[in-house]
């Protein structure tokens, strides 16, 4: 049984003779996902939009001694950009400042394309006219005022966290949809890409003591950039499992945001510490010992006890060596604590929640001190506008044991099923119409929430299993070539150009491996020459292309036939040599088809196809139903770290003797073997 607390215990404030808050003036706004204090003191903040929200992103200067906001520029006024399109409406933890003064940044998006029913970028990533044309990489110069362009280094697909090396003049970013990591150098403007990284992209990057930079996959894998090297590495170290999440079940994306590194900051002793998305616990790296340790309880008494979930949003050290942070669950209020992390006994301090009475925080993107001020952006207060909350410490320390202010934010009552009766009761105002503001917001959510759910982008609908075969056999080398289903059961995965390796796997587990000298089955070459005396489809002036790439042979004696650019046919039996070609059409937005497999009856096919650079495609094919594209392999189901599974090069596949399972090795940087488990 829960705790009951008093108002003044869960409702009370940090102390107001702290606080100041200046909010952004650009109605529809809602965001702020980068914030950025430069060396010479000076606040920046991007201003973004999030959703149903079609607009493009702004910079804002925020002005400490006057509480006020300055437009540095209008994203829509200084890009052409085609009106079409899906919008780079954000900046996103990508925000660094140069040796000059100027700002190196690179655009994001949650916004949709103004046909858009809500934001897909999934979806519509390859649209010729509506997808995403990619992020640019910007430079702001705030002397002068002017924003220069550099361009878009990846094309369809967004930047998700970016850290600026000086010594080096390169950004170090990763993309969101594919999560590859990449280096843009200055110098000579090029682009190195260093393929798969992480799943869904990294989110933030820290720069720990060692001077390297740090991030995790969403799986947990802590991973660096060598600054040295400029190549990225995994430490061979991973997050540990907290199981006091367990109870977090219901919490939406929590398997994707599980492990993954959200803050960070560097303490005194050298260590990095940081936290991860959904969590109740710090961690500490040593750079010098590659160890990773588990702290203590973030989260204090008063959140465990009154809400489903918490996260921490923002920490940074004081100049005593305490760290600062924020922590609850969002639309429940955050809350200021205070730890003495180097003491392995000490329990969090809870100042009250942040805010004023009328506007309690939600999010916070980042934390910056400077002259015992504490400075955090304010973000996602529904569809409120975001902003800068200033927060004087010698004034909380002073007046914490003061009786606290209780805030009256709708936002914190709206959710709870039996909280209308007690915010009536706390301050005589109607919940309903007090809150109205907040609960078209929510139900705006619940209606984009509709709209994904009920167009899926990703393959598979039951169990699902990811074997993260590179946490064995190394990023880089552990590429998928061929799957079998072997008498068992089991799935096969040759590893390697050559099959070198043979794994066996069962369920996500991995069973067994061996050396092995051969892949079976009939590879590209042979399938080309196969069908070389066929006509097969191509799009126009690509018939160069139509070349067998892979076959399937169906039940009633037809094959179905892929090609290097991605057309799909099936060859009819006929007397003549020939046959008969029947074009399916195209089966992906560019490159080849990879593979095909028949189901024991013959009667279904699936196959994967899709450009290296692509997201690629699973497909599937029965003479009923015809010919269905069912998506590209991304999934979060529920806590274990192989229940996160995103890949972008599937290249092989296999049906099992049952027809009830699927299996899809790929072969991107950081190799897998998946499993679906489909009708049959």
């Amino acid at each position: 049984m829960r705790k009951q607390y008093t108002p003044e215990q869960y409702l009370g404030l940090i102390p107001q003779s702290a606080v100041k808050q200046c909010f952004i003036d650009a109605p529809g706004y809602n965001a702020a996902w980068d914030y950025c204090v430069t060396p010479k003191g000076r606040h920046f903040i991007s201003c973004c939009a999030e959703g149903t929200f079609p607009e493009y992103v702004k910079l804002y200067e925020y002005l400490p001694d006057s509480n006020e906001m300055k437009l540095c520029f209008d994203l829509e006024k200084s890009l052409v950009i085609y009106p079409r399109t899906i919008r780079p409406s954000k900046v996103h933890t990508s925000m660094n400042p140069m040796p000059d003064g100027r700002l190196i940044m690179a655009t994001h998006t949650t916004a949709s394309a103004p046909n858009h029913p809500c934001w897909m970028p999934e979806a519509y990533y390859t649209h010729m006219w509506e997808g995403f044309m990619g992020s640019n990489i910007l430079i702001y110069d705030p002397e002068t005022g002017k924003v220069e362009d550099l361009g878009i280094p990846v094309p369809r697909d967004t930047i998700y966290g970016a850290k600026y090396i000086a010594e080096k003049d390169c950004l170090f970013f990763s993309t969101y949809m594919r999560g590859h990591a990449y280096r843009f150098d200055l110098k000579d403007r090029s682009v190195t890409d260093y393929g798969q990284c992480t799943e869904f992209g990294v989110y933030y990057l820290a720069k720990a003591s060692d001077g390297n930079l740090y991030f995790t996959t969403r799986s947990g894998a802590l991973w660096r950039f060598d600054v040295k090297t400029l190549r990225p590495e995994y430490t061979g170290v991973d997050v540990p499992e907290d199981q006091t999440k367990v109870k977090q079940r219901h919490v939406p994306n929590c398997g994707r945001n599980r492990n993954v590194m959200a803050y960070a900051a560097n303490g005194e002793d050298g260590r990095l510490y940081f936290a991860v998305h959904v969590g109740s616990r710090f961690f500490a790296y040593d750079p010098k010992t590659n160890t990773l340790e588990m702290l203590g309880h973030t989260i204090p008494e008063v959140v465990r006890e009154t809400t489903p979930y918490a996260m921490v949003a923002g920490m940074v050290f004081d100049r005593y060596g305490k760290l600062w942070y924020s922590c609850g669950e969002g639309h429940r209020g955050l809350r200021l604590c205070r730890i003495d992390i180097q003491d392995p006994l000490a329990q969090p301090e809870d100042f009250g929640l942040i805010g004023t009475e009328k506007r309690v925080q939600a999010t916070v993107e980042n934390m910056f001190i400077r002259e015992d001020v504490l400075y955090m952006s304010d973000t996602n207060h529904g569809a409120d506008a975001p902003g800068v909350v200033t927060v004087n410490l010698g004034k909380v320390r002073e007046d914490a044991h003061k009786e606290r202010i209780l805030c009256q934010d709708p936002v914190l009552f709206i959710r709870e099923k039996d909280q209308k009766v007690r915010y009536e009761e706390l301050y005589r105002g109607n919940l309903e119409e007090d809150g109205r503001h907040f609960m078209d917001f929510l139900d705006q959510c619940a209606q984009d929430g509709r709209y994904l759910t009920e167009n899926p982008v990703f393959f598979g609908k039951g169990q699902r299993y990811a074997c993260k075969l590179w946490k064995q056999f190394g990023a880089g080398s552990s590429g998928v070539s061929s799957v079998f289903y072997d008498e068992d059961g089991n799935v096969l995965a040759y590893l390697g150009a050559e099959g070198s390796i043979c794994v066996t796997v069962r369920d996500g587990e991995i069973l067994k491996w061996e050396k092995s000298g051969a892949i079976k089955g009939e590879d590209t070459e042979a399938v080309e020459k196969r069908f070389a005396g066929y006509s097969l489809p191509a799009h126009p002036g690509r018939q160069y292309l139509a070349q067998a790439s892979a076959c399937g042979e169906l039940g009633d004696g037809s094959v179905l036939v892929g090609t290097k650019d991605g057309m799909l046919a099936v060859i009819k039996p006929a007397d003549d040599k020939a046959g008969k070609v029947f074009c399916l059409g195209a089966v992906c937005n560019g490159g080849a088809v990879h593979d095909i497999a028949v189901s024991p009856d013959g009667k279904r096919a699936y196959g994967v196809a899709g450009d290296p650079d692509s997201l690629g495609m699973i497909f599937t094919y029965d003479a009923e139903s015809g010919l269905e594209l069912c998506g590209c392999i991304r999934f979060e189901d529920g806590f274990g770290r192989e229940s996160v599974g995103v890949s972008c090069e599937p290249c092989c596949i296999a049906v099992s003797s049952d027809g009830r399972r699927v299996a899809v090795g790929v072969r991107d940087y950081l190799g897998c073997v998946y499993e679906f488990e489909v009708d049959g």
